[in-house]
């Protein structure tokens, strides 16, 4: 017997026994479902229930550059955006981590879904370290030491943050209050806003070439082993905090930030090094870029996919993925609007593909328009063409509409 995955009303749906099945029925909101189908076995037809499960809708958004309204542009197809990525420091303050006003709070307000990344990097002006600090959050002092950490040491991208083991001996759990604080202040002023924390944008570029703590330096394995055991005292801080300190509300919920693919054939095993069966995140994050060579976007999902699927364990492989970036090369396929408008399609054939052998399928996908555009920043002569590509791939399945 073999297994497909079927089309109905436009959504894509996997059988949830290995049979093929083709159905006309419209099919719940619910995730599986009892459906009277025609089920093919070989050349036997059998009528009767077969059990589909739906692939989950995606939410789909557009980053700019330093945080931006997306919306400020004319052309960009507002009513069409469901997802946004933010990026902030634990060294901000609470409103600049997460301002309780203003469009961000508008965005939740009317169902958006907002991908907060916390970083442990600095995000002081000129990449300038972060000194030793006294922080005052709902009444309770914190003395935060200085940034004693630096990533990429002795190269132009290095960058100061708090090492992992100032996380894990308690030093940063000011910071953790701060930004506890500021989710809570704005889920209360939004109720049902739905939030997700990413720890860092990228963890394997932040310790690929080491992380150095004075003169010594750790290499990137094991600073990626270190790495997996701050993220899960980070997520367990903010979801039971110190008696007296409210948790984050269990609508919250978290993931870790990564690269992609290319990071696994640089470091074999970088993936599951920073996904062991036991961290406590809910989805699995993968940023996604045609750069280096001119893939499909169909590849391009799958290459992640495929690792996940061939490293990691059992928990790991089922957790439903967020893309927090994505993008390609001006020139592939030919612009950024040609690679968009195959992206629908992709994440369709990349969904029932992951969910035929059991793996968690694709949630969010937020194109990166900032960096350059080698990677995804979309220059004005094209963005009237750019926008208007995205607001057809967004309207179409399997893209979740406001």
């Amino acid at each position: 017997m073999s297994e497909i995955g079927i089309q109905l009303d436009k959504d894509i749906y996997v059988p949830g026994e290995p049979v093929c099945v083709t159905a006309t029925a419209t099919l719940p909101e619910s995730e599986m479902s009892m459906v009277n189908a025609e089920i093919w076995c070989g050349e036997e037809t059998v009528i009767g229930a077969v059990p589909v499960r739906r692939a989950p809708r995606v939410a789909a958004g557009y980053y700019i550059v330093s945080n931006g309204n997306p919306a400020l542009d004319a052309r960009f197809p507002a009513a069409r955006w469901t997802a946004q990525t933010r990026y902030a420091g634990f060294s901000q303050a609470a409103g600049a981590q997460l301002p309780p006003t203003g469009w961000v709070r508008d965005f939740l307000a009317r169902g958006g879904w907002l991908n907060l990344v916390l970083e442990l990097k600095s995000y002081a002006a000129g990449n300038a370290m972060v000194g030793a600090q006294t922080i005052v959050v709902e009444g309770r002092s914190y003395s935060v030491p200085a940034q004693e950490a630096v990533r990429h040491p002795d190269r132009s991208t290095a960058a100061p943050m708090w090492s992992y083991s100032q996380v894990l001996d308690g030093d940063c759990d000011g910071l953790l209050h701060r930004s506890l604080a500021a989710i809570r202040s704005v889920l209360a002023l939004v109720p049902g806003a739905r939030i997700n924390v990413q720890l860092d944008s990228e963890i394997d570029t932040t310790n690929q070439y080491g992380i150095k703590v004075g003169g010594t330096t750790t290499p990137w394995a094991a600073a990626d082993a270190q790495a997996a055991a701050a993220c899960a005292y980070m997520i367990e801080w903010m979801k039971n905090p110190p008696s007296g300190i409210a948790p984050v509300p269990a609508r919250v919920t978290f993931s870790t930030g990564h690269a992609g693919q290319w990071s696994e054939i640089q470091s074999p095993g970088c993936f599951e090094r920073l996904h062991p069966e036991w961290l406590p995140i809910d989805y699995v994050m993968q940023n996604c870029y045609n750069h280096s060579a001119n893939w499909t976007p169909y590849d391009r999902l799958m290459e992640m996919q495929n690792v996940r699927y061939a490293t990691c364990g059992p928990i790991m492989r089922a957790k439903q993925a967020m893309i927090a970036e994505f993008g390609s090369r001006a020139s592939y396929p030919g612009s950024h609007a040609a690679y968009l408008a195959e992206w629908p399609a992709a994440v369709n054939e990349a969904n029932v593909a992951a969910m035929r052998r059991g793996d968690g399928p694709y949630v969010m996908t937020n194109w990166f328009g900032s960096n350059s555009p080698e990677w995804g920043k979309v220059p004005d002569s094209e963005k009237a063409a750019f926008f208007e590509a995205m607001g057809r791939a967004y309207s179409t399945s399997p893209f979740l509409l406001p």
